[in-house]
This record gives C-alpha cells, sequence and structure tokens, in this order.
C-alpha cells in the first residue's frame, strides 16, 4: 500500500506541473496581449552577448528569442515557427542599417512546420557591428550575419521588432532610401483592392477624416506623393491640396488620421516600406513609428484610418497605383521605335526576335525591323498599352510586381495593370510609367550596350528613364511609280525619323537592300547576285544581321536580277563572316558554321530564276526539336541553347537568374565574370569563341544545376556582372553542350 501510494503522490505532482504549465501559457498569452515594453538596443545586445555559449534546445530558435525579451520584462507574440513570425513582424528587406536589438529572420530550413506547412525558418537577434546572436545545435551563437546569408538552408527575408518590443532610438527609416516614385496614385488597401485611402465627403477643411473607401476616378481620391530625401514622403491629397496628417502629432497607437494644411512637421512625414512581399508596402508614421491601419481590419465603406503598432496584417499593407488623368494623351496612336536617350541609335527591342510570352525585353541597336516596332495605343484616363508588332504582345510588368528593380518583359494582352502605361512628356524625351506602382521604364545601370536588361525603377530623371517616340514612316505608292523604284529613303536625322518603305513589302529595309557577302562596291539600287560556281551547295547568302527580319524574301523584279536572295530568320546561324561591325544581335548570331543540308534546301538552277518558287525558308530556331531524332540516332547530339529570360538583383549581393529549359537537357552550366564596360565586349567575344571546355576569360566562375531557376552570391555591391548560360546532355558518361545563351549584364545594387 506505501509503494501504491507513493506511485499516486507521484501521478499527483504530474498533473501538477501540468496544469502549471498550461496556466504559464495561458500567463503567456495574456503578456501577449497587453505588454508593451521599451528597451534599449544596448540593453538587449548586452544580454545576449552573456548567454553566448549556454546550452538550449535544439530546434527552438524562436523559443530561445521570446525568452530573452521575457526575461528583459517584455511580452512576446506567438506564431507556429520562426518563418510565419517572422512575416508577421517584418519591418524591412534591408540587411543595412538594422537597429541593435531587433530580430533577424530566414526563410527555409531543413523541417516544416506541421501547422502551416512553410519550412520553419530561423529567428536571431541582431547585437550591432554585424553580429547576430542564435539558437541552433544545442548551443547558443554568436556568429556574423553575413556568415549565415551564406548557409545554403537559410534565405534572408530581413528584419523586424520583436512582438510589442519599442527599442529607444531605433528607426526603420533608412536614410536617403526611396522605394517609390513621385507621383499621384490610389493608395489601395490589400485587404480590398477595391477601397483605398479617402477624405471623408472630399472636404477641403482642416481635419476632415480620412477613412477607407470605394475607389472612384476622381481626385477626391488621388494623392500626390513626393519623396523628401531623408527616407521620408508627404502625402497630400490631389483635390483639397491638404496633407495626411496624424492628429496632434501624437505617437499612441489608436490616434486619428486627418487631412490638414501643409506644414513640414513629423505629424505628416511618413516612410513607405516594401513588406517583402513584392507588392505591397507598410506606411509608418514618423510619430513613433506608427503604422497607418484600418481599424479593425473592416472593409465596410467609411472604416477609420488610425496609426497603429505595426503588427504585418493585411490592415497596414497598402498598394500604390499611379494615376494618369492628370497627365492625359500625349502621344498620337501609331507605330513606333522607342528610343532611348542614351543612345540615339538604340531602342527598346524583344530579345531574340521572339514571339513568346514572357521573353525579356532589352536595349538593342535600332534596325528598322518589326521586332523594334511597337503600336501604341491611348486607352483613355490617361493610360496607353504598347504592342509589339511583331508579335502581337504586350511588354508587361513581370508578376505585376511594384519593387523596383522587377523585370520587363513580353506578355499576351491581359487588360491588368502591368501592361497599362503612363506616357509623360519630359523635356525633349518622354517617361514611361508602369500604372501597377509608378515605377518608371528602366535601363539597368543607364548601361546603353547591346543586351542591357530594361526594368522598371524609381523616377531619378536620368536619361535611362527618358525615351523618344520615333514613328514608322510608311509611303504607299501609286502602281506606275512601284515599276520604276523599289524603296524611297528619306532620313530625317535631325529629328531620329524612321526610313519611309514601300507597303507591303519589307517596310524597313534601306535603299534597294543591297546585300553584301564579298566586300565590293556595288551601285545604287544594285542587288549583288552570287556567282553560282562561287556557292556552295546548301549555302545561304544573309544580309547585316540587324537589318533583316524574320523569314523575309526580297523578290527583285524578273528583268532586274538573275537569281533569288534568301534572307534568313535573325536566329539563324550565317555561313559567311560577319560583314558589320557593330556587336551581334545574340550570342549565337555570329557563330561561322555551314548550315546542314536537310535543314535548307538548296533550289536548283531553273528554280533560281523564278521569283516566288525559290523561297527557301529554314526552320524557326524554337520549332528546331521537332527535327531531332531520339539521341541514339543523332550523332550530333544537338541541344537547344537556353535563353535567359530573368535577371534580378536579390537581396544579399546576388542575383537570381530563370532560363528557358533546353530541349533534351540533362542540366545547364552558368557562367558569370565581373565586367567594365570595356570588358564586357571581350566577354562577348568569349562567349562567342568559346569551346567545349568553356569560356575562356578572367576571373570567370561556373556553376553547374539541373534546375531552370538559380540564385548566385557572394557578388560584389556596385559592380556589374555578365551572365551566359548553356544546356549539356550527358551521353555514356560525358556532357555534349549547346551554344551559349546570349550575354545578360546586371549590375549589384543590394
Amino acid at each position: 500500500m506505501l509503494v501504491k501510494g507513493k506511485k499516486i503522490k507521484k501521478r499527483i505532482a504530474s498533473y501538477l506541473l501540468v496544469l502549471a504549465m498550461l496556466f504559464s501559457l495561458v500567463s503567456i498569452n495574456e503578456i501577449d496581449a497587453k505588454a508593451a515594453v521599451t528597451l534599449s538596443g544596448s540593453q538587449i545586445a548586452e544580454y545576449c552577448n552573456k548567454k553566448v555559449g549556454s546550452t538550449y534546445p535544439a530546434g527552438y530558435c524562436l523559443a530561445w528569442v521570446a525568452s530573452i525579451f521575457r526575461e528583459l520584462g517584455a511580452g512576446t507574440s506567438s506564431a507556429c515557427c520562426a518563418y510565419n513570425y517572422g512575416r508577421q513582424h517584418l519591418q524591412s528587406t534591408s540587411s543595412d542599417n538594422i537597429p541593435v536589438g531587433a530580430d533577424v529572420y530566414f526563410s527555409g530550413s531543413t523541417t516544416r512546420c506541421s501547422n502551416c506547412g512553410n519550412t520553419c525558418g530561423h529567428v536571431a537577434i541582431y547585437v550591432g557591428d554585424g553580429y547576430i546572436v542564435h539558437s541552433y545545435s544545442g548551443k547558443i551563437h554568436k556568429d556574423r550575419l553575413s556568415t549565415v546569408m551564406g548557409w545554403s538552408n537559410n534565405r534572408y527575408m530581413g528584419w523586424g521588432y520583436h512582438g510589442n518590443v519599442t527599442i529607444s532610438g531605433g528607426s526603420p527609416v533608412v536614410k536617403g532610401e526611396q522605394t517609390i516614385s513621385d507621383g499621384r496614385y490610389h493608395i489601395v488597401s490589400n485587404l480590398n483592392e477595391n477601397m483605398g485611402l479617402d477624405v471623408a465627403g472630399a472636404s477641403k477643411a482642416d481635419g476632415a477624416n480620412i477613412n477607407l473607401y470605394t475607389n472612384t476616378a476622381d481626385n477626391t481620391q488621388t494623392f500626390d506623393i513626393t519623396y523628401l530625401g531623408n527616407g521620408y514622403y508627404k502625402m497630400v491629397n490631389s483635390y483639397s491640396g491638404k496633407a495626411v496628417d496624424v492628429a496632434g502629432a501624437s505617437p499612441i497607437s489608436g490616434t486619428n488620421v486627418h487631412s490638414y494644411q501643409q506644414n513640414g512637421t513629423n505629424a505628416q512625414q511618413w516612410i513607405i516600406k516594401e513588406t517583402g512581399d513584392g507588392y505591397t508596402y507598410y506606411i509608418i508614421s514618423a510619430c513613433g513609428y506608427k503604422y497607418l491601419d484600418v481599424a479593425g481590419a473592416s472593409t465596410a465603406n467609411g472604416t477609420n484610418v488610425q496609426i497603429y503598432d505595426g503588427n504585418g496584417t493585411n490592415a497596414q499593407r497598402w498598394k500604390f497605383i499611379a494615376v494618369g488623368n492628370n497627365i492625359g494623351k500625349t502621344v498620337k496612336d501609331g507605330e513606333y521605335h522607342i528610343v532611348s536617350a542614351l543612345d540615339n541609335n538604340k531602342g527598346i527591342d524583344v530579345n531574340g526576335a521572339s514571339t513568346a510570352n514572357f521573353t525579356n525585353i532589352q536595349l538593342y541597336a535600332n534596325v528598322t525591323d518589326s521586332t523594334q516596332t511597337f503600336n501604341v495605343k491611348y486607352l483613355g484616363d490617361g493610360y496607353y498599352s504598347i504592342i509589339g508588332k511583331h508579335s502581337g504582345k504586350s511588354i508587361d510588368v513581370d508578376g505585376c510586381r511594384t519593387y523596383k528593380m522587377t523585370n520587363v518583359q513580353l506578355c499576351e494582352w491581359n487588360n491588368t495593370n502591368a501592361q497599362k502605361w503612363i506616357i509623360k512628356k519630359t523635356g525633349d524625351y518622354y517617361s514611361i510609367i508602369t500604372k501597377s506602382s509608378g515605377m518608371y521604364l528602366d535601363v539597368n545601370a543607364g548601361d546603353s550596350s547591346n543586351f542591357t536588361n530594361i526594368q522598371v525603377y524609381t523616377g531619378n530623371g536620368t536619361n535611362a528613364q527618358k525615351w523618344k517616340f520615333v514613328p514608322v514612316v510608311k509611303e504607299v505608292k501609286k502602281a506606275e511609280e512601284k515599276k520604276a523604284e523599289q524603296v524611297v529613303d528619306k532620313p530625317e536625322q535631325e529629328e531620329n525619323k524612321e526610313p519611309a518603305v514601300i507597303e507591303p513589302k519589307v517596310e524597313e529595309t534601306k535603299e534597294s537592300v543591297v546585300i553584301e557577302p564579298k566586300v565590293e562596291e556595288t551601285k545604287e539600287s544594285e542587288v549583288i547576285e552570287p556567282k553560282v560556281e562561287e556557292t556552295k551547295e546548301s549555302e545561304v547568302i544573309e544580309p547585316k544581321v540587324e537589318e533583316t527580319k524574320e523569314s523575309v524574301v526580297i523578290e527583285p523584279k524578273v528583268e532586274e536580277t538573275k537569281e533569288s536572295v534568301v534572307i534568313e530568320p535573325k536566329e539563324e546561324v550565317t555561313t559567311e563572316p560577319e560583314v558589320n561591325k557593330s556587336e551581334p544581335r545574340d550570342a549565337t548570331e555570329s557563330l561561322i558554321t555551314e548550315p546542314k543540308q536537310e535543314e535548307v534546301a538548296e533550289p536548283s538552277v531553273n528554280e533560281k530564276n523564278k521569283n516566288v518558287s525559290s523561297v527557301v525558308v529554314e526552320p524557326k530556331q524554337e520549332d528546331r526539336a521537332d527535327d531531332i531524332v531520339s539521341w541514339e540516332d543523332n550523332n550530333d547530339y544537338e541541344i537547344d541553347a537556353p535563353v535567359i529570360k530573368k535577371l534580378t538583383n536579390s537581396k544579399k549581393r546576388s542575383i537570381k537568374i530563370g532560363i528557358s529549359s533546353g530541349y533534351g537537357a540533362d542540366g545547364y552550366e552558368y557562367a558569370v565574370a565581373k565586367v567594365t564596360n570595356k570588358t564586357l565586349r571581350k566577354f562577348k567575344k568569349a562567349v562567342i569563341s568559346a569551346e567545349e571546355d568553356g569560356v575562356s576569360f578572367n576571373g570567370i566562375k561556373t556553376y553547374s544545376s539541373k534546375s531552370t531557376t538559380v540564385k548566385l552570391s557572394g557578388l560584389k555591391k556596385n559592380k556589374r556582372y555578365a551572365v551566359t548560360v548553356r544546356a549539356y546532355k550527358v551521353i555514356d558518361g560525358e556532357r555534349h553542350y549547346s551554344d551559349y545563351s546570349s550575354v545578360k549584364c546586371i549590375k549589384i545594387r543590394k
């Protein structure tokens, strides 16, 4: 009986311990809801540093961070995992100027959260001088943030303040950081994108309330946003001219927001910070760094807008939709070449003359062909569509994302904000502004080299964001005039206009299209006719690459020519050395190879005297896969070269690369090198002349991956990098490579 009594007592003690633990959890939850403690950054850092080297259960990084703040007298916020916690409290995605004492969040890990299904992530505390303190592998460690950012299982998310903790002296402002462009916007709520900030009753009176209301097209719900140059913005209602203002400049959560005459005080200064999701922003008051918040997260018309502690919810996430009705129609509808102010000989171009969705948009020398011709059409209310004539597809902001450095691509027309543009007169040029975010169409790093990527970026007034719309001049001639002449060239260089052309034949060709397979003097209106004895079987003579369009056949009159001239598609390889001294349109275009006999059918001598039947059209590059037999039967092991579709500067001095999948490829070899304007040309030449062993270039690094999306880290800030990629197929244990893709460049800014 005595033994049983002892067992009963032990069981009771165990039950009491469980009850005590449950009670403690309830107590913590109560603290979470009520406590709000101010701590100094040095106080938090000193306390963390004392913990370094001590033991703590493995896999409980969030619990350790929470215990630190609890021991310092603050309440903690709860979450199922570190990743979810980071999403709730993220303040900035930057790794610069992190306040001492702030939480630092990472996504990824080797395990998944059983509650939300995400990888659990990781969390640490920033203690200054580039160091963090955190729990892993059963101990408390102090490591450099840069070291942990390089861990393969972690991806840096950003930093934020822990729960209801306020760090004295801590500010989420990164001095000089501009996140959106100056301009006029609808500020819409992420709770419901049909609702946004509104001045109640369209009042112009001081103290008029700011609330949430269904969006309208008039200026009572638009705001002129101006960057003040010190990390802050002012937001002024377009109709009343009054600023968005915190009542009484109070830093207390729940303080009302209204409109008031402009006075430049902290009550009217706001931080606009990226939330990290690619689309939304926090609007943070200079008064106590409280967040612009929809009361109760309600979407009812008239719901009050206030400032409140940051909580990461949709009630505090906002989008900025650029307004164009104050600018209106500035360019006539028509066909244009869109030329850069960086170099009037270069303009917006579709990579590889492709018509596929998600094809990259880049800068390239104007060759007056349809791949650089765009139909510009006014849609009303200040917006335009810009549709490629060659593809019939729209210039589009990737994913309708709203952050600077988002890529620009070709995509099927879908009538979204990502495909609607404001065209604003800027001196002798125009700015092209996306409705989705107010970002400006921008040439990356202001580099005027061929193939430079085009993206969107905050407006900065540089030539990288200025464009000229050069009309494509059309001239329809009478029947009797057509007999006398083929093409009339009327260049107007002082106005950068394109040459007049005859329709419907080759709209953008120059004088009589003189094709020069040999370096010989020719007269105007003369077509060079290669002699039969000098032309090899299956040989096709190409003109300059940049002056052709895909599958175009120029057919001179029978009495003026002996043989028809065949112009190959712009992406096919050539049989003659390149005559043009400018850079090739694509890395593969300057390769000198013999076309395969099965790909080009040489017309017979009798057929050469005909005009139509002698046309030789090679298959487009994207169609080559249909002609390739099984790998066992194809001794050449031919592999399609991939195309770099996306090249973006992600956080932490790294770049993300997205490519098209190569036909039959087992993997891909990425090559990256630091370049300058002087060495870029050498890099491109090295790519063109690369052998099986790869590109030979000083400092180049190569990476192999089976993925079409990779991230390359460890790069240097403010340096420019060139990237190329090729596919490979493994046959009998050996790699067989495709040609390299075209070279793309990017400058590391983050």
